[in-house]
């Protein structure tokens, strides 16, 4: 069977067959599948619908690898927002769902007031990502100007965490700040 050349390509396998592969009873041909789409990234868009589907698998991995493959297509999985939201209360793919949001970047505006609530989460990493995605979503994000800087001015116990979480939503008032022209 010869392969149209015109296809994006990982591994030697055309895109439709990694789209297919998504839909295997095999949730590790689906993980496969995930991690495939993302290395082929922004050229993988017509995925979307697929890997938005396999943020609702049941294998927490194959949720993970499809959350992290749409932050590699970036802003042409817009449609995955509302999914990736309700992913935040869910502790095994929650990082990836944020960090994800912030690839997807303005677009993820409707994801801002949970990520905003994310800045006062208990784990600092958490904290941190969710600092560095509204700063990635840009100006659309400026509703969390005053979380950022509360942040800030927190001087905190714990000097390192304090330091690299100020220092994220420092990074990220400058570039929601930069973006208002």
């Amino acid at each position: 069977m010869p392969l149209n050349r015109r296809e994006p390509e990982y591994q030697w396998k055309p895109l439709s067959h990694w789209v297919a592969a998504t839909q295997d009873k095999d949730s590790l041909v689906r993980w496969r599948a995930a991690r495939a789409l993302g290395e082929i990234g922004p050229k993988a868009k017509t995925a979307v619908p697929m890997l938005t589907e396999l943020l609702n698998d049941e294998d927490s991995m194959v949720r993970w690898t499809a959350a992290r493959a749409l932050g590699q297509i970036g802003p042409e999985a817009k449609a995955a927002v509302p999914i990736l939201t309700e992913l935040l209360k869910d502790e095994r793919v929650r990082w990836t769902a944020v960090w994800t949001l912030g690839e997807i970047g303005p677009e993820a505006k409707t994801a801002v007031p949970a990520l905003t609530t994310l800045l006062r989460d208990k784990d600092d990493e958490i904290r941190q990502t969710a600092a560095s995605a509204l700063g990635e979503i840009g100006r659309e994000a400026k509703k969390a100007i005053p979380a950022l800087t509360e942040i800030i001015q927190d001087t905190g116990n714990d000097l390192r965490k304090t330091a690299t979480l100020r220092k994220a939503a420092a990074e990220a008032l400058q570039k929601i700040k930069k973006e208002k022209k």
